[in-house]
């Protein structure tokens, strides 16, 4: 009993040591999941391994930029530290899961007429799009052809049951275009279309390659699959044309900087919403991802990362023609003279350089050089060779005044 009492009083004086050695069990515990969970274990281990992101760049990266400004600049130099604040270039993305109304498109067209008694039934195995005899035939549709008949086919296919060997059931889709081939979406295009569908045939009539594809969109939102996993949509009757010249997207890249898969998914989510044009926000103060043939060094010292997070003018031709197939125009919008300090991590001549309170910053360009004219009627110059709209946004806006 004695000897028991020993042990007792032993453990209960030591029993600092023992709540501190349980306290540092759960914490070390507690930590092991907040970094396994968070990702710290997977960005601790890139910094001991940043040496390998150099060494595995590919050789088209490391010719990608010209050899004097990599011996001129510096991504670790004062310029590249150029920013007002830093900024975590990340996004979000939300799916959305819902079920729309038979029979109903989007957006609400100016004229639908359905007669909901009557079925139309679709063989999507066998689904085809052909052009009316004296049909103008042109690229963009027919693009459009192979895409609209592979989105039916992944939709409803897996679930189709086949039809009776009576049924009347409609395989093909005749399309007429009027006018002749547009090759690029502009302001002025004409978009209207005509559908209908009943027991015998279903049909799009447009005057231009643009009224097609948006005809397209609207057959593709008609149909549905009935509790027997037949295919069908209502005999239907639709007069329709845009509100709107204008119906676009603004993304903005400069800030957080997206993907070029992901700028092609907006387009295609674009698309099935009818809109079309993106307002492509490409440059602002916190970097600068365009890559430049004519200043590539604007992208190497303002991207946040000179290789991974630029788009180059491959990339640029391949979503330029992209929006194109579907429709859609792409305004490129580069800020000025204000939100220009991703300018001034190559080029800091080009803006206005202020002082307060015995501190310099940098405002917007230098409006009082010549030179900042030359620098950007170059900068301009390669713009309209590069993206095929007429239009080109330059932003304008808040413009600080304070070094003036």
């Amino acid at each position: 009993m004695a000897a028991e009492m020993d042990v007792v009083k032993i453990i209960y004086k030591k029993r600092r040591y023992v709540i501190g050695l349980g306290a540092v069990l759960v914490l070390n515990v507690y930590l092991l999941l907040f970094f396994s969970r968070s990702g710290w274990t997977v960005r601790i281990k890139s910094i001991l391994n940043g040496n390998a992101t150099a060494a595995s760049q590919t050789a088209e990266q490391a010719e990608l930029y010209p050899a004097w400004v990599k011996t001129n600049l510096s991504r670790s130099s004062k310029w590249a530290r150029m920013r007002p604040w830093n900024y975590d270039p990340n996004s979000a993305w939300t799916s959305l899961d819902g079920k729309r109304p038979r029979g109903m498109i989007w957006p609400l067209p100016r004229h639908q007429k359905i007669i909901k008694n009557q079925l139309v039934a679709l063989d999507v195995r066998k689904l085809s799009f052909k052009y009316r005899e004296g049909s103008v035939q042109c690229d963009v549709t027919n693009k459009a052809f192979e895409r609209y008949t592979d989105l039916i086919r992944k939709e409803y296919e897996p679930n189709m049951h086949d039809y009776s060997a009576k049924a009347q059931v409609v395989r093909e889709v005749e399309v007429q275009i009027n006018r002749p081939c547009e090759l690029k979406p502009h302001l002025n295009m004409n978009e209207t279309y005509h559908f209908i569908s009943n027991m015998k045939s279903v049909s799009i009539v447009a005057d231009t390659v643009w009224g097609v594809l948006r005809g397209l969109e609207s057959f593709s939102q008609l149909l549905w699959t009935t509790s027997r996993g037949q295919v069908v949509l209502y005999e239907t009757k639709i007069v329709d044309y845009p509100r709107y010249k204008h119906r676009g997207i603004l993304m903005d890249t400069a800030r957080h900087f997206l993907p070029k898969e992901l700028i092609m998914k907006n387009l295609d989510a674009m698309s099935y919403n009818k809109m079309n044009v993106l307002h492509w926000h490409l440059v602002d103060d916190q970097s600068f991802p365009f890559f430049s043939k004519t200043f590539p060094e604007l992208s190497y010292m303002g991207a946040y990362d000179a290789y991974k997070k630029i788009y180059t003018p491959q990339d640029v031709r391949e979503i330029i023609d992209h929006a194109r197939l579907r429709g859609i125009r792409v305004i490129p919008e580069f800020d000025s003279p204000g939100h220009t300090l991703a300018f001034g991590k190559s080029h800091p001549e080009l803006l206005t350089t202020c002082s307060t309170n015995r501190q310099v910053f940098y405002g917007p360009m230098n409006p009082t050089l010549e030179s900042t004219y030359e620098f950007m009627d170059k900068f301009f110059q390669e713009l309209r060779e590069v993206f095929d709209d007429e239009f080109i946004h330059l932003g304008g806006d808040e413009v600080d005044h304070l070094c003036w």
